[in-house]
């Protein structure tokens, strides 16, 4: 399973905290999805879908959690910790599956240095829990590149190759090529393994933008938003507070921003309301819970576990 964590999701091109958030985006609710028709050389379809599910702290800082999931012809799921600052972008923590517990990785790992964007720019770096040394080279814009979700233009290119030792034995596993675009992220993933045998990851969809807000503490008047269980297998109220008379849409989106319900959609008095949501059909997985007004948007993540 390791062997996939540089294939989807892992690689970032930044140029310091603002180029690294317009070549990959951050928010909880972000996903990505890419299909390659071949693995491992033969053909076998195989998808990958990354979702950013929620922030949480590691050692003081706060991590964006990035689930990845493997599905068709191989399977496989794992959770990477990832966070951005002034050097770079950092890996912080991984784990076996969405809910599972937190490994965190001390010291950090400083996967893509803020001169990553630069043509010919090369860094390394090595991981038990990925897998290997990992070796990279930035080719520089490359121009438009067209994949299933679309054209985009201004991409980035970089070359990764892993070598792995065992004994006194180092072996190169693979040979990538990853391509970046402009606020969306990763679109296409090629990867040489031994024997010439290619897998050729192409973006097909991707939702970006449905960031969980924070009320600030200082901001008393502000709507606020909870939930009563959360993870929950049944059912849960959902608590929000109305500094003053509005219009109040409160909605619940699955992780591809597909509506599943609403559960208000009329003019409220100020005051606090409650709504108890019945898990009922909801399948397990992850839910947004949005409370629009006339002035604010505040968003929760919601687990249901059965």
């Amino acid at each position: 399973m390791r062997n996939f964590l540089s294939v989807f999701g892992v690689v970032i091109l930044t140029t310091g905290i603002a180029s690294a958030q317009i070549y990959y985006p951050m928010h909880i609710g972000d996903r990505w999805v890419q299909q390659s028709d071949t693995m491992y050389g033969a053909y076998n379809p195989v998808i990958f879908t990354k979702t950013i599910l929620t922030t949480d702290s590691i050692n003081g800082k706060e991590y964006f959690q990035t689930y990845q999931k493997i599905s068709g012809g191989a399977t496989g799921h794992w959770s990477t910790w990832i966070r951005k600052d002034s050097t770079g972008v950092i890996m912080g923590g991984f784990g076996d599956s969405a809910t599972g517990p937190t490994t965190p990785i001390n010291p950090t790992l400083l996967l893509f240095p803020k001169e990553a964007v630069d043509s010919g720019y090369e860094w390394d770096f090595y991981s038990a829990v990925m897998g290997g040394h990992y070796h990279y080279l930035s080719e520089g814009n490359i121009g438009t590149v067209t994949v299933p979700a679309g054209t985009f233009n201004n991409c980035y290119r970089a070359r990764l190759i892993v070598d792995t030792t065992l004994g006194s034995v180092t072996d190169t596993t693979r040979i990538g090529y990853y391509y970046y675009a402009p606020d969306v992220g990763e679109i296409r993933n090629q990867t040489v393994y031994p024997a010439n045998q290619v897998m050729n990851l192409r973006l097909t969809s991707y939702k970006i933008g449905i960031e969980e807000s924070q009320t600030p503490k200082s901001a008393i008047q502000n709507p606020k938003l909870k939930l009563s269980q959360n993870p929950f297998a049944q059912s849960t109220i959902i608590s929000y507070f109305m500094p003053s008379n509005s219009n109040s849409l409160l909605t619940i989106y699955d992780v591809t921003g597909k509506l599943v319900k609403t559960l208000v959609n009329e003019k409220q008095s100020s005051g606090t309301h409650n709504i108890t949501l019945n898990a009922g059909t909801l399948s397990s997985g992850i839910y947004f819970v949005i409370l629009t007004t006339d002035k604010h948007k505040l968003t929760k993540k919601l687990v249901v576990m059965k």
